[in-house]
Formats: structure tokens, sequence, C-alpha cells
């Protein structure tokens, strides 16, 4: 579990999470790397660690320097951020700025994605975002007691800009 200290972030722009559904078989990568973004109801910021996904580059961030205090009350700082593009499992797209620091396991803001209008449910053994745009349910999975939706990222990433 991860905070933000108070005051110390400008909030996101509306455009860093993006949900769409779409046929899996509509998008096709020749190789890629999973992630499993922990669904975290906790968490202040979309985070990932250094050294995830290194195909994708890291960008400078307005909150570049912040400093996040992790639950076991250490401090780490934010060092940019990236700018993920990439499907689920069940072939959904999904697009998120994820903040960049020494964390082990990435984390999923439920925060950031209720701000987008979506609805995020937890359930006995897993769980489910739906959008907002079209009721569409992305379906996430229980594992350990820990609530975690699978991404899987192209291995040579472009961003259009």
């Amino acid at each position: 579990q991860m905070v933000r200290e108070a005051g110390q972030l400008p909030p996101l722009q509306p455009s860093e999470i993006e949900l769409t559904a779409v046929s899996s078989s509509t998008v096709v990568h020749n190789t890629s790397s999973a992630v499993d973004l922990t669904v975290d109801s906790g968490a202040a910021e979309h985070v990932i660690g250094v050294k995830a996904l290194p195909q994708v580059p890291l960008t400078r961030s307005a909150a570049q320097g912040t400093q996040y205090t992790v639950a076991n009350g250490k401090h780490i700082s934010n060092q940019g951020e990236k700018h993920i593009s990439g499907e689920t499992e069940t072939g959904h797209l999904c697009n998120f700025v994820a903040q960049v620091t020494e964390v082990h396991k990435p984390l999923m803001s439920v925060s950031r994605i209720c701000d987008q209008g979506h609805t995020v449910t937890f359930l006995k053994n897993d769980g489910f975002i739906q959008l907002a745009h079209d009721g569409t349910r992305i379906p996430f999975r229980r594992e350990q007691n820990v609530y975690r939706l699978r991404v899987s990222v192209p291995s040579s990433f472009h961003r259009q800009g």
C-alpha cells in the first residue's frame, strides 16, 4: 500500500487512464511482456517499479522527486512516469500512466480508475472494472487474497503522440 504526501502532486488529467472493450482478435502483438498489477484501493497513484517494462520509455513527470510513503513507513522517490499501452488477458485495451518508483509490485489505483467514471467491484473470488461509457466489464482475478489485473505490453513499444 502506498500513500501520497498531502498536497505534493498536481491532479492527474482525466485522459491518463483509458480502458476500451475490444475483441481479443483485434489486437495482434508479436511478442510482449506481462505485468500483474495489484488492484489497490489504498494506492493514490498507479505505480510501477524502476526495472519493470524496460521497453516502455521513462519520461519526466510533474511528480518527479515527490516522496511517497509505503506501508512499512519507508519513503521512496518518484523517478518519472511510463505511458503504458497493453492488453488484458480478456482482450481489453488498457492505456494508463504509471508513476515510476522503487516498488516491488506494481499497483493499479482504484481511486484513479474511479476518477475516470469507471466502477471497480471486488467479489469473493474475483472482481471487475465496469467501463463508464458502455458498461463493459473487465475482469481481474483474486490470488492469495490480492486482486490482480494482468496486462501484456508489446516488446516493441511505440507511443503514439
